[in-house]
């Protein structure tokens, strides 16, 4: 695949998105959101402190609004993994809701993750059970792709929504207006310990 293929996908996916997730979904949110193909290495730089950046195909830089893509793996992933991972990170992207910055600590909020940063320390909040929800629906909106990232916490996903359904799920994620009903889902993945990595 060429940089151009990958740009064109990304066009077509952020409308994508907006369409599937109707009425969830600000389109604004993902309107301002570039997409940037980069050498990765161990050295590359994020406003965020990622490790191990030359092994990971993009990630999303909230700060920046922009998707980073790893050049060096453009060519050898195949279509359907691309648009798996593009849609995972534009997921990111239209779920971003705020960053508040003060003196010695910068906070992130994103779908259910929260990332604090403070004093060159960053304290995640609920980011498996933000990343398998990511993962959930981008598996049900693109297909599912065998090797992506996150499968097993979008499996633990799938398991414990058969009860409240994908609508009450999107609504939670995207908009925080069911504030009760988030509160006892945390709990309950609380109770599991899996999710507060």
């Amino acid at each position: 695949m060429t940089e151009r293929d990958l740009k064109d996908i990304f066009i077509k996916l952020k409308k994508k998105i907006v369409n599937d997730f109707k009425g969830n979904i600000n389109p604004s949110n993902l309107n301002c959101v570039k997409i940037q193909v980069s050498g990765f290495t161990n050295k590359l730089k994020s406003v965020y402190p990622y490790r191990g950046l030359k092994d990971i195909p993009a990630f999303y830089e909230h700060e920046e609004r922009t998707i980073l893509f790893n050049k060096d793996l453009v060519k050898l992933l195949d279509r359907d993994f691309i648009i798996n991972i593009l849609y995972h990170e534009l997921l990111h992207a239209s779920s971003f809701r705020k960053i508040d910055k003060h003196k010695d600590k910068t906070t992130v909020k994103s779908g259910f993750y929260t990332q604090i940063f403070k004093k060159g320390k960053k304290i995640n909040y609920f980011k498996l059970l933000n990343e398998g929800v990511i993962q959930y629906f981008t598996n049900k909106k693109t297909g599912f792709v065998k090797d992506s990232g996150y499968q097993w916490e979008a499996n633990r996903i799938s398991f414990l929504i058969e009860d409240i359904g994908d609508s009450i799920l999107e609504k939670l994620f995207f908009k925080e207006i069911l504030k009760g009903l988030k509160k006892l889902f945390i709990k309950i993945l609380i109770a599991q310990k899996f999710w507060l990595s």
